[in-house]
C-alpha cells in the first residue's frame, strides 16, 4: 500500500465522519435553542419532583438537572452556581447535584454520538441514567445518617 492511497483512504474517512457528526450535531443545536426559546426544560419542575425528593434534592433542583441532562453540562452548571449564590442548596444538595452531574450529563450529545459510532445508545443511556439516579439516591441516604458538621450553616453560597 502506497501513501497516496492510504492517505486519500483516511481523509474520505475523516470528511465522512465530520459529516455524520454536523448531520448530528446542528440539529440538536436547533434543538437546544427551540427548548430555550419555548422555556420546555423550566417546565420540568412539577413532573420531576418526586424524582428530586428521591435523589433527597429540592424540587427546584429539578429544572437546573434537565438542563444538565439535556443541554449540556455548561448550561445545567451554569443554572446550579447561579442558584447557590442565592443560597438555594446546601452543600450536601450542592455536592449530590455535582454527583449526579459528573455521572450523567448531555444525554442527548454522548448518546447520538456514541450509536454514530455503532455502539447501542438506547442501552447505554438507560444504563447511565438509573446507575447515576441510584449512585446519588444511596449517597442521600447515607449521608442522612450522619448529622451535618454545622447546623447554623443551613445553606451555601459561592
Amino acid at each position: 500500500m502506497d501513501w497516496a492511497t492510504w492517505f486519500s483512504g483516511s481523509a474520505i474517512g475523516c470528511l465522512t465522519f465530520m459529516g455524520k457528526l454536523l448531520l448530528i450535531i446542528v440539529p440538536l443545536m436547533i434543538g437546544v435553542e427551540l427548548m430555550n426559546y419555548f422555556h420546555l426544560v423550566e417546565k420540568l419542575d412539577k413532573p420531576l419532583a418526586p424524582v428530586m425528593g428521591f435523589l433527597g434534592l429540592p424540587s427546584r433542583a429539578a429544572y437546573p438537572l434537565a438542563a444538565g441532562l439535556l443541554l449540556g453540562m455548561a448550561y445545567g452548571g451554569s443554572l446550579i452556581i447561579e442558584d447557590a449564590h442565592k443560597g438555594a442548596y446546601t452543600p450536601r444538595q450542592l455536592m449530590l447535584i455535582s454527583i449526579f452531574f459528573c455521572l450523567c450529563h448531555s444525554i442527548f450529545e454522548d448518546h447520538i454520538l456514541i450509536m454514530a459510532l455503532g455502539a447501542p445508545g438506547i442501552q447505554l443511556l438507560l444504563i447511565r441514567l438509573v446507575l447515576a439516579v441510584f449512585i446519588v439516591a444511596a449517597i442521600s441516604r447515607i449521608w442522612r445518617c450522619f448529622p451535618a458538621q454545622n447546623k447554623n450553616a443551613k445553606k451555601t453560597s459561592l
